[in-house]
Order: structure tokens, then C-alpha cells, then sequence
């Protein structure tokens, strides 16, 4: 088990330095930029949001929901649960990728950092610790000790 919290924990940062550097990127480029972009309007903001919490909780959530009707068919294996959690945590990456746009774009204070916290918090909610995999195993209706033996 501890191996798979390991691995999980490995692919979370292989995903998450490049939107991490690309935040950094957007700040930066909000402070010192060369080219300035106009501020597009507070109906940008509103879909940049949308398209943020889509990938940081709805499609999460959907693809739970998915495996798991999809498990109560049949029963799951380790290579389907590993397959999830690698595919769940790329989706709630995939939030801050967007999140670089709202400073790049000069976007207002409140919905930048409205889209930062969707964000953040998704990449809080889907850290592979040992406790929330052991909560997933419940939902999978798989065991701990199984593991080991792949």
C-alpha cells in the first residue's frame, strides 16, 4: 500500500510543477510584463471560473461517479483503481493550468483569486495520501493487504 501512496504521490508532482511554474509565470508576467492585454470583461472571468471548477471538481466527480457504476457491474481491480486515481488527479491538476490565464489577462482581485482558490483547493482534495486511498479502497471494495501481491 505504501508503495501505491508513493507512486501516486510521485505522478501528483511530476503533474503539478508545470502549473505551479506557469502561476509563477502568470504573476510575474502581471507585475513586469511588456505587453499589456486589456481586461477582456467580467464574462471572461465568470467562464474562466466555470472551466476551473469543471476540471477541478465537476469532472473529478463525474469520473467517481462513473467508476464506480461501472464497479458495481464488475468487480475492480488494482490496475483499474490505479488507472482512476492517475486520471482524478490529473483532472484536479488540470485546474491551475487555467488559473496563469486570470493574471496574464489582468483580470479584478476577487475573481482571480476566486479561480486561485477553486484551484488550490482541488489540489488539496486530491493530494494521494494514505488516508484518502484508504477511504477510495472502501468505495472500490478493495484491500489494503491485496496490493502487495501486484
Amino acid at each position: 500500500m505504501q508503495r501505491l501512496v508513493k507512486e501516486l504521490q510521485k505522478y501528483y508532482f511530476k503533474v503539478l510543477v508545470p502549473g505551479i511554474v506557469m502561476v509563477v509565470a502568470g504573476v510575474l508576467y502581471e507585475q513586469y510584463g511588456i505587453i499589456h492585454f486589456n481586461y477582456p470583461g467580467k464574462w471572461a472571468s465568470f467562464a474562466l471560473l466555470l472551466v476551473v471548477l469543471l476540471f477541478a471538481y465537476i469532472l473529478p466527480l463525474w469520473m467517481r461517479i462513473h467508476a464506480l457504476n461501472k464497479f458495481k457491474k464488475q468487480d475492480a481491480d488494482w490496475e483499474d483503481f490505479e488507472h482512476f486515481e492517475h486520471n482524478a488527479i490529473l483532472m484536479a491538476v488540470a485546474g491551475l493550468y487555467f488559473a496563469p490565464v486570470a493574471f496574464v489577462l489582468r483580470f479584478p482581485d476577487i475573481p482571480k483569486f476566486a479561480i486561485a482558490f477553486a484551484a488550490i483547493y482541488s489540489l488539496y482534495y486530491f493530494y494521494p495520501s494514505d488516508k484518502k486511498l484508504k477511504m477510495d479502497l472502501k468505495l472500490f471494495r478493495l484491500k489494503p493487504e491485496d496490493y502487495e501481491d501486484n
